[in-house]
């Protein structure tokens, strides 16, 4: 932009023939206007951090070219190869992330604690060798070139970690006028890119956050005032777009929505310190995602993995937005682990546009609680999941799920976005097939409620959720694209009981399955499947348990754990997103043959010995809990799904 004086005096000078006066000019100018003390005042980022011995480790290391991606280390020899990939299976996501440039922040930010000029001039360095050596693609291009190296979350990513690096190496002698020429080439490519190439869902909100960081920190284009106001305009639109009512995101997985929350709350915070400021419409949103998290926490302390998240305290996802915004008492209650706040006034809740139903017997230390899956397929970031069930006490969760993966195309990946990897039923051998028609059909994520319903009753709590789509045969190699047409085989109808003050012993929890055939065939096999958090369990007739947790089935031909099995693959849980991070635990197949079925499955959270119910018995809508004393509960199921759906969701 010309019309700006010091700019002007740099184009006069290249089209009078004095590029060094040109470059000179122009870096000049930058540096004018690079303020390390109002830019790592955003997000109250030190201006100078300690130099710790972790901070220098990481320094060192980058120096040396080791360098780490998807928690997969390279040696580079004195020249990086960009390109490179080191994984045995050539996982792409290992060169893409490689692109988000980590160990030159750590350069950066070694160079801002110590001083040393051996940082700042290979930081340097190595941004201008990766501008030279890796290739741009179009920047209209939806295949984000040959590489993926310019895919836009990576431009998003790019420009607030060279922004950070600016300001850090500012007044390095190493940062010359030409690198500052050739960088803020990159940087306008960059905006380019990401101008004509926004996406949708998470990764909107991180290019959106990156474009944010350049047009208010450095707003020196012809087009930066047209891109802040389109970050603006945008930002709003995704939140009230993407943002249900009872404020989860529409990927439906907690770490993505933190995500998107945590980067739209870069931009508020970016434009706020450089003078503009966000409707009132944007607080609110925020506000209600905040809350969501909340109605989401576990027994354990923790948000539950669903879909592709792991699970991380409370005070991981929204603690940023609640010290930034404030936030209920509640909210304080939850990041602060009980120590501020006051403790929410709800115990179970249903978030019924996502379609999550959480049950609690309290907030305390020795309350348990569930977290029932009755929702939408939610886009990009989907599990073929719907009524999975997971099961926690204060310490940790007892009745897990498979968890999830690295974005590779292992089978551990294909078991974790499907069916076998989770606690809900399999028909003839097939899982939930939903992906037709559901991944990119917006009607996928309107804001309307799902079905599935709460009561809350003094001794009880009852939720009811269904699912009535395809089963078949989705591989995620193939992007989970049917290997075989899904077919509406049955539906699958779960009522969730948690009995809050028993005839005899402590709160447990039952599961009551309706399949309904819907095919017109003779007969089904369905398999009811429970991922068991721990080394082993025992199985004896239609009892399983362990020290934890003693599951008894009612209304199955057969029970068994499947523990590490590679063909079918079933068995295993995931400790983390990176390659090769999972292991073998049990799982149970409760089966069941018939063309239509009931069966139900109560957990007791304790050992076999400690358990004080003997069995269960299924009769026409109620559903017996009979203790080894003699003593009984009877759960009348018809009426709770009465009662449930006449208070609506």
């Amino acid at each position: 932009d010309t019309e700006i004086p010091g700019l002007k005096a740099a184009a006069d000078a290249y089209f009078a023939g004095n590029t060094a006066l040109a470059y000179k000019s122009f870096a000049d100018y930058i540096k004018s206007i690079t303020n390390p003390e109002l830019f790592f005042s955003i997000g109250n980022a030190s201006l100078k951090p300690e130099f710790t011995k972790q901070l220098k480790d990481k320094a060192e290391l980058a120096m040396k070219h080791y360098f780490v991606s998807c928690g997969t280390p390279m040696q580079f020899g004195e020249e990086i190869d960009w390109l490179a990939n080191p994984t045995p299976n050539n996982y792409s996501e290992w060169r893409i992330q490689l692109q988000r440039h980590a160990e030159l922040r750590n350069l950066a930010e070694a160079y801002r604690a110590s001083g040393d000029e051996r940082y700042a001039e290979e930081v340097i360095k190595l941004l201008l060798h990766w501008i030279k050596n890796v290739p741009r693609c179009a920047y209209d291009s939806g295949s984000y070139g040959p590489t993926q190296t310019w895919r836009t979350l990576e431009c998003g990513n790019r420009c607030n970690g060279w922004c950070s690096i600016l300001h850090s190496v500012k007044n390095s002698p190493h940062l010359t006028d030409e690198a500052c020429v050739i960088i803020f080439r990159s940087l306008y490519e960059h905006q380019m890119r990401l101008a004509t190439g926004y996406t949708h869902g998470n990764w909107l909100f991180i290019e959106l956050n990156g474009m944010a960081m350049m047009t208010a920190v450095y707003p020196i284009f012809k087009k930066s005032l047209k891109w802040r106001l389109d970050v603006e305009s945008k930002l709003m639109d995704a939140l009230e777009t993407m943002v249900y009512p009872d404020g989860l995101q529409y990927e439906l997985a907690p770490g993505y929505m933190a995500g998107c929350m945590g980067d739209s709350r870069a931009v508020e915070m970016t434009f706020r310190t450089y003078g503009y400021r966000l409707s009132d419409k944007f607080y609110e949103i925020i506000g209600s995602m905040v809350e969501s998290f909340v109605k989401m926490l576990m027994a354990d302390g923790k948000i539950p993995p669903i879909n592709d998240s792991a699970s991380w305290p409370c005070e991981s996802y929204i603690g940023g937005a609640v010290r930034t915004y404030g936030g209920t008492d509640w909210a304080k209650w939850a990041i602060s682990g009980g120590k501020d706040g006051k403790e929410p006034p709800y115990k179970s809740v249903l978030l019924p546009y996502g379609g999550f139903a959480a049950l609690r017997t309290g907030w305390g230390k020795d309350d348990v609680s569930a977290f029932f899956d009755a929702g939408k397929y939610g886009r990009d970031h989907f599990h073929d999941d719907k009524l999975n069930l997971l099961i926690y006490n204060s310490e940790k969760v007892l009745i897990t799920e498979c968890g999830t993966y690295a974005y590779d195309m292992s089978k551990m990946r294909n078991y974790c976005v499907n069916t076998e990897g989770h606690n809900t039923v399999m028909v003839d051998g097939f899982g939930q097939c939903r992906f037709e028609g559901h991944w990119d059909n917006p009607e996928n994520w309107a804001h309307t409620k799902e079905e599935v319903y709460l009561v809350e009753k003094e001794n009880l709590d009852y939720a009811w959720g269904i699912y009535r789509e395809n089963y078949g045969v989705c591989d995620y190699s193939k992007y989970k694209r049917p290997a075989v047409p899904g077919k509406k085989l049955a539906e699958h109808v779960r009522e969730v009981i948690m009995v809050k003050k028993p005839a005899v012993g402590k709160p447990y929890f039952i599961a009551v399955d309706t399949m309904t055939d819907k095919i017109g065939a003779d007969t089904h096999t369905y398999e009811a499947l429970w991922h068991i958090n721990s080394e082993d369990v025992a199985v004896e007739g239609n009892i399983a348990h362990n020290e934890d947790v003693t599951v008894i089935t009612c209304g199955f031909d057969t029970v068994c754990s499947i523990k590490g099995q590679e063909e079918p693959f079933q068995g295993w849980l995931a400790t983390s997103s990176q390659q090769g991070k999972y292991y073998a635990a049990p799982t149970l197949i409760c089966k069941a043959v018939g063309k239509d079925a009931k069966f139900a499955t109560l957990f007791y959270l304790s050992d076999e010995k400690s358990c004080p119910v003997s069995s269960l018995k299924l009769t026409e809508g109620a559903i017996e809990v009979v203790y080894k004393n003699g003593a009984s509960d009877t759960v009348r199921l018809d009426e709770l799904c009465a009662e449930a759906k006449a208070l609506g969701n």
